[in-house]
């Protein structure tokens, strides 16, 4: 029995079934036989036309999941951001902030940039807390400078009305 010489093209091919079903038997078996698994497994290991044919197909692929995830994110902003402007939905600050943050994070690796983590869960819990906290004293301060501001006002008026009446 003669070795039957693969060509390009049909290692390319076995290269995307590989690509799809990730198990040699299952090439074997959606091939009709034309690729054995051991022949497969042999090529995934050295053959440079496999590999190329192969890291196509993963490029490809992970562009193409990347665009659908990029859709999902891009949707799932869309829909948040519209339950922002609705009055009747309650939101709140620290959920918000968490799920701009992991929206965040996908994206950079979906586009290969990097991300860091600076802290456990807990550290992220107490920074809300804490920002939090923060705004809750700016709008302390800006609410007291505003009853000053109104009670200076009234006694500018009092002063205003007693020289002129």
């Amino acid at each position: 029995m003669a070795l039957h010489r693969y060509t390009k093209k049909e290692k390319q091919e076995a290269a995307a079934l590989y690509f799809t079903c990730n198990s040699f038997a299952e090439v074997e078996k959606q091939s009709g036989g034309r690729f054995k698994a051991r022949t497969v497994k042999m090529w995934e290991t050295d053959d440079e036309d496999f590999l190329a044919a192969y890291e196509a197909c993963a490029t490809m692929g992970g562009k193409e999941l990347i665009g659908k995830m990029r859709k999902f994110v891009d949707k799932s902003l869309d829909q948040a951001s519209q339950q922002l402007d609705d009055p009747d939905v309650d939101i709140k600050f620290r959920d918000l902030v968490l799920a701009a943050g992991i929206i965040h994070d996908k994206r950079q690796v979906m586009e290969g940039k990097v991300t860091t983590r600076s802290g456990t869960g807990e550290g992220m819990a107490s920074m809300l807390e804490e920002a939090e906290r923060q705004l809750a004293i700016k709008a302390e301060k800006r609410t007291k400078e505003a009853a000053k501001a109104a009670e200076k006002s009234d006694k500018v008026v009092k002063i205003a009305h007693s020289r002129f009446s």
